[in-house]
């Protein structure tokens, strides 16, 4: 009796959790809501790993830490990924095919100086929808796997030509080239350096876009909207000139009318 009197005593003490005190805590924990599948589990990881890089820094972030952040043990992480660099790859590719769909998409439009132009838009609101993902192809996290480094991978750019560095793609870098030389041919100036042109508006856009993003352009231009400020950049650097081509605004665009207008009776020939 002695004894169990004070066993009671003792788990009775002052500051001291009864059993069911103690599993009424652990029941009230917020419990994070498991991924189901195994891509789920995946995008969990990648979704944790970005947010961290750009946060804390590459360098300082290690996968006990990305585990730590996803609820899962730094072994279960080495199912869906080799490594650290692997993951930043991956986010990278990512970051990569979001950029490129949304330059694809200009190559309807039949103007090069607009073509341009809404590519450096797309440039910007890149930048501002997807601040991480730029961080991740353009920022300090960029480097982490480049330049000649043994863990990165030929799709990184590691050894691309400098010209085709525009986040280590060369598509991204080429669809932007292309524009550049057509704008100029269309305003007459073809005998102009193209690379400098090129790497001028290059630099011009993506200056804008880091501003932007990084919030340091408004305290030094009140009230500026940064697709109208870009487009006075472009006219500064390209000469002043209408940016529709000469069929006008409807001819901006080939494929402007979806196909079901296609014998409708409309005429296909405006002058007929």
């Amino acid at each position: 009796m002695t004894t169990a009197r004070t066993k009671n005593t003792h788990l009775n003490a002052p500051g001291r959790k009864s059993p069911d005190d103690a599993n009424a805590a652990r029941r009230s924990r917020p419990t994070r809501e498991p991924a189901k599948g195994p891509e789920a589990k995946r995008r969990l990881i990648l979704d944790a790993a970005r947010s961290l890089f750009i946060r804390e820094g590459y360098e300082n972030v290690s996968l006990r830490r990305i585990a730590r952040r996803t609820g899962y043990s730094p072994a279960a992480l080495y199912r869906y990924f080799e490594s650290k660099d692997a993951i930043l790859r991956e986010l990278r590719r990512e970051g990569r095919e979001l950029f490129h769909e949304r330059q694809l998409r200009t190559l309807a439009i039949v103007s090069p100086r607009e073509r341009l132009l809404t590519q450096g838009r797309d440039y910007l609101a890149f930048a501002q929808e997807q601040p991480e993902y730029f961080e991740l192809l353009f920022g300090t996290v960029h480097d982490a796997l480049g330049s000649g480094g043994t863990t990165a991978s030929a799709a990184d750019g590691a050894a691309a030509a400098p010209h085709s560095r525009c986040g280590d793609d060369p598509r991204l870098f080429e669809l932007f080239e292309r524009s550049v030389h057509e704008a100029m041919a269309s305003r007459d100036r073809p005998q102009e350096d193209p690379d400098a042109m090129v790497f001028t508006l290059w630099s011009m856009v993506h200056g804008l876009a880091c501003l932007t993003s990084r919030g340091r352009l408004a305290p030094h231009c009140t009230g500026c909207d940064p697709s109208t400020l870009l487009e006075r950049m472009c006219a500064v650097v390209l000469g002043p000139g209408s940016a529709e081509p000469p069929g006008g605004p409807d001819g901006m665009r080939q494929r402007e009318e979806p196909d079901d207008l296609q014998g409708s009776g409309a005429p296909s020939d405006p002058d007929g």
